[in-house]
């Protein structure tokens, strides 16, 4: 993804609006909880994903699956910082 800053104005192809998109909410969020003093806790249910949520400061947790036969889920937490 390519992210264009030069006066503050975030331009992006379109083609990366969504993954812009997420990790804009991401920061949201965890700008909000780190604010508040809160914890996160999510379910990655991609293991190809781990790797970027714990570059975010998450934890892995556990390992379980979500009901017979379905995929396996990894509980990650994350502290304020």
């Amino acid at each position: 993804m390519n992210i264009d800053l030069p006066d503050g104005i975030v331009r992006a192809a379109p083609a990366d609006w969504r993954r812009l998109a997420d990790i804009t909410a991401e920061a949201l969020v965890l700008n909000t909880c780190d604010a508040k003093d809160i914890p996160c806790y999510l379910e990655n249910s991609n293991p190809e994903n781990h790797g970027f949520y714990a570059h975010h400061g998450f934890e892995r947790r556990e390992i379980f699956a979500c009901g017979e036969g379905g995929p396996s889920l990894e509980a990650m937490w994350r502290e304020p910082r």
